[in-house]
This record gives C-alpha cells, sequence and structure tokens, in this order.
C-alpha cells in the first residue's frame, strides 16, 4: 500500500509540474541536529568557533516506505580565518527524494565584527546545485510496464529517462555570540534560483527554488558541576508557512548528552516529536543519533526518521583574551 502511494503521489506531481510553466517548489532538507551544525541554516555561523569544525549528517526520513521517501547526506566543514577578519567553509549536501535528486556544493565566508557586548558576523555562501529526475521510474496509470518489454508510459508529457538540470544558488546570514549565547537570521535561496528540465516532446520545465527564511537561538546553562541545559529554537518560513522547532538537552560531564524537540507547535504544522541522544568517542569526535516520532498525518505510514550525526572540531586559534589554551569541542 505504501509503495502505490509513492508512486501515485510522484506521478501526481510531476503531472502537476508539467502542467504549469513554472512550478514554484520544494522544501530545504530539515535536520533534527541543527543546533551543532548551524552553517547548514546561517552562513553567519561560519568561523564563529576558534575551532575547525566539521560535521556529517545522515538522515533516513518517514521509515515504512518502501521507497521514494527523503534520504539526506549534509557534510558541513568550516574554520576561522583570522588574516580575513572571519572564517571559510565548504557545505555540500546530496538529498534524494522520490525519483528527484539535489545536490549541491558551496564556499562560505563570514566577516566576524567584535564588539564589547559580544561578536557579530555577516556570511555568504554561494556555488552550484544540481538537481536530477528519473523518469525511468515513474508510473502512469495508462503505462505499459510490463517484464522484458520495452517500457512506455504511453504519455509524452512524462520523460522516460533521466533529465537534469544545474543552477547557481546564494544564501546569506547574520549570527551573533555572546559567551555561551548566540542567536541568527538568514536567507537561503536568496536568488530564487530555477532548474530547467528538458522534456522530449514538450520543451523546458522550469522549477523555481522559493526563498526561505530562518532564526534560531539558543543558550548553556549551567545547572551544577556536571550538568548543563542547552535549550534552543528555529524558526522557519516560505513567507507562505510557518514551523518552530523547539529543544532542550542536557550535557552530563561535558561529555554523554540527551534530549526531546518538537517540530511545528501548531495543529496545522506539527511534525514530529524528536528524541536525541550522543556522547564523545574521543577528546575531538563525537557521535549524535536521533529518533523523530511522526505526528503529522503521514504517521499512518511512517515508522518515524533516523537521522546520525559525526562531529570532529580541534582548536585552531587562541580564544580573543586566553589565560590558558583550553581544548575544546563545544556545543554553542
Amino acid at each position: 500500500m505504501a509503495r502505490k502511494l509513492t508512486q501515485v503521489f510522484v506521478v501526481c506531481a510531476f503531472l502537476a509540474l508539467l502542467g504549469t510553466p513554472k512550478l514554484y517548489g520544494q522544501e530545504d532538507p530539515q535536520y533534527s541536529h541543527y543546533m551543532f551544525n548551524k552553517m547548514v541554516y546561517n552562513p553567519g555561523a561560519v568561523g564563529s568557533a576558534n575551532v575547525l569544525d566539521a560535521t556529517m549528517l545522515f538522515r533516513n526520513q518517514w521509515l515504512g516506505f518502501s521507497e521514494g521517501t527523503p534520504l539526506t547526506q549534509n557534510l558541513a566543514v568550516h574554520m576561522p580565518v583570522r588574516p580575513l577578519h572571519g572564517g571559510l567553509g565548504l557545505h555540500v549536501v546530496n538529498d534524494l527524494i522520490g525519483v528527484e535528486r539535489n545536490t549541491s556544493v558551496r564556499l562560505a565566508y563570514a566577516y566576524i565584527h567584535n564588539f564589547d557586548f559580544g561578536n557579530l558576523a555577516f556570511g555568504i555562501n554561494g556555488g552550484i546545485s544540481q538537481s536530477a529526475m528519473d523518469g525511468s521510474r515513474l508510473r502512469a496509470p495508462d503505462g505499459s510496464y510490463e517484464p522484458n518489454t520495452p517500457q512506455n508510459h504511453n504519455d509524452d508529457l512524462i520523460p522516460d529517462i533521466l533529465v537534469t538540470g544545474i543552477r547557481p544558488d546564494f544564501d546569506f546570514g547574520v549570527y551573533f555570540t555572546r559567551n555561551t549565547l548566540y542567536a541568527g537570521v538568514s536567507m537561503k535561496h536568496l536568488i530564487e534560483p530555477t532548474v530547467e528540465y528538458d522534456v522530449s516532446n514538450l520543451g523546458t520545465v522550469k522549477i523555481k527554488q522559493i526563498r526561505h527564511y530562518y532564526a534560531m537561538a539558543g543558550y548553556m546553562a549551567q545547572i551544577n558541576s556536571k550538568v548543563d541545559l542547552q535549550p534552543s529554537v528555529k524558526f522557519k518560513t516560505d513567507a507562505t508557512k510557518n514551523q518552530i522547532d523547539l529543544n532542550a538537552i542536557l550535557l552530563y560531564n561535558k561529555n554523554l548528552w540527551g534530549g526531546l524537540g518538537l517540530r511545528g507547535v501548531t495543529a496545522d504544522n506539527r511534525d514530529a516529536i524528536i528524541a536525541m541522544a550522543g556522547l564523545n568517542l574521543t577528546r575531538d569526535l563525537r557521535l549524535g543519533y536521533s529518533f523523530d516520532i511522526t505526528l503529522s498525518r503521514i504517521r499512518s505510514f511512517s515508522a518515524g526518521t533516523h537521522e546520525f550525526m559525526l562531529n570532529y572540531q580541534v582548536m585552531v586559534a587562541k580564544p580573543p583574551k586566553p589565560s590558558r589554551i583550553i581544548h575544546c569541542p563545544r556545543f554553542l
């Protein structure tokens, strides 16, 4: 049943795309570990700590469907570069959903200015995004898909091969830090780029990537000598629909952590309850895991979402006014 629903959804979505000269569309990938990898949503966070920071995320969303569920890999690497008065970073994303794949590679720079009340950064990233749609995996109601015979959709509007398109893309963000507090606002897909697919018998189909807006904030409060509390919040909107993520993590002895989150606080956008846990494998390397319990109407078919995080941090620069060099990784 789930497999048939996935195929019907994909075909209907593509037919809607073909019936429109320009489609305004797809959502950005979402991450439960965003508080550990803020560069994903805000390039202003690049180089914000005195460490070389490399984070890998792997997300398998909505288990229970036989095929077509979102599958995302993310790599973000950044570090401070004092001669540039800021930081440099590299961000790579590979996101698959249904028959579509979106891959992007971007370079990022953030200018950081130190004030008495904290550090304020302005960041931008830019690069290339490639989109691909495998028409051979689509199934039309009137198509012919018998074994050992040529595939035929019997519909000139549906491609029967892989179609691809490339577009430039840019993000911009402002990011503030003060001791254990952070806050930032950002815009993704700044120029609202358009990808073009060449479809036989139809011509060019255009998909426009809508600009998204984000705001996030977090804080680390010391409960006692062993336990720290780290609440965080993220707001996102495409100027049509909004969603808020709320999270709270307890860190024990700077080594183990666990927490809960809620994605979507109102009935019309509630998506999942998030359970998180992690530990430091070595002095520089840590592992995190989260499981999303689906709350939306898709919960009848979804068995939840797995997300894994691997993060490496090593000190590369001295803090502005150190009394001594202190090893870091840090959470904020």
